[in-house]
């Protein structure tokens, strides 16, 4: 056998787990869909966001759920500041940003943005905003992000 025989087969091993890796989360939140166990409100705001925009549309939200539901990608904000999280949201061209009450423990620094009377930010654009019912007890609201010029 010759030096570095067998490489192909590690780099090929080595890919695929970086790729199950990467499908992992959807695949969680595939089965948790599937056993009912996805919050109520998530699912009413990511359907309301696939009737209301654009399928190529990048969502910003702590956990993918919303996006999921919208059929669109989504991305993790930085968990430092607004501002920290609309730098990032301009580098990638998202469109939305996703305030969940239920996730405010990952992002404090979002709390402000539920609150109806809070201007945010001039970047932000409040497009939507679940019912709280006792089915749904949690907020959360749609932002979409202002295009840059």
């Amino acid at each position: 056998m010759r030096p570095g025989g067998g490489s192909a087969a590690r780099w090929a091993l080595l890919c695929a787990l970086v790729l199950l890796a990467q499908l992992k989360p959807n695949l969680d939140l595939t089965q948790a869909a599937l056993n009912g166990e996805v919050p109520t409100e998530e699912k009413v705001a990511g359907r309301w966001l696939n009737d209301h925009a654009p399928a190529d549309s990048l969502v910003l939200e702590r956990k993918s759920i919303v996006a999921f539901y919208a059929g669109m990608r989504g991305l993790v904000p930085p968990p430092s500041s607004l501002d920290d999280a609309l730098t990032f949201a301009a580098e990638k061209n998202a469109r939305y940003l996703i305030v969940s009450e239920r996730r405010l423990s990952y992002r404090p620094f979002l709390k402000p943005l539920l609150d109806p009377t809070s201007r945010g930010s001039p970047k932000l654009r409040r497009v939507y905003e679940t019912p709280v019912t006792k089915r749904q007890p949690q907020k959360l609201v749609i932002y979409e992000f202002a295009p840059t010029r």
